[in-house]
């Protein structure tokens, strides 16, 4: 047995609704032997075609998909089952009278974004200033 269930979809019914109602059963027997077994068994020329042109690329497709799905899911088990890689420790013992050397942080300037948003403020800012200015009392 190849599979516990599957689900029959509606664009097959409508792809095979035009045809002769023994030819449609005969699909439908097939495609639920296919999904079991993983065989199509005996069909008519007009049911083996129509079975092979409407659904057998979508088992095709899923089976790809789940292959697909069982790979990755063996990746990440592998990947999970891997030792964390560990930094070398320091060659150098410290001493507790040594201080630590501190790494002054470097930071990268505003990007493009950030120098339009800030001056775009600076503009605001220089707008209120002037209202303020004008109609501000004298004195």
């Amino acid at each position: 047995m190849q599979r516990k269930n599957f689900s029959f979809r509606f664009e097959w019914q409508q792809a095979i609704a035009h045809l002769a109602p023994l030819c449609r059963l005969e699909i439908y027997e097939a495609a639920v032997r296919y999904a079991e077994t993983g065989e199509t068994g005996p069909l008519s020329a007009e049911a083996a075609e129509a079975f092979e042109q409407y659904i057998m690329p979508d088992f095709r497709r899923r089976a790809k998909a789940a292959e697909y799905r069982a790979r990755r899911k063996a990746r990440l088990a592998a990947k999970s089952t891997e030792e964390p890689i560990t930094p070398n420790p320091p060659t150098t013992p410290i001493s507790p009278t040594t201080p630590p050397k501190i790494t002054p942080i470097i930071f990268p300037g505003p990007n493009r974004r950030e120098r339009r948003l800030m001056a775009a403020e600076q503009k605001r800012h220089a707008k209120r200033q002037a209202r303020k200015k004008l109609f501000s009392p004298p004195g």
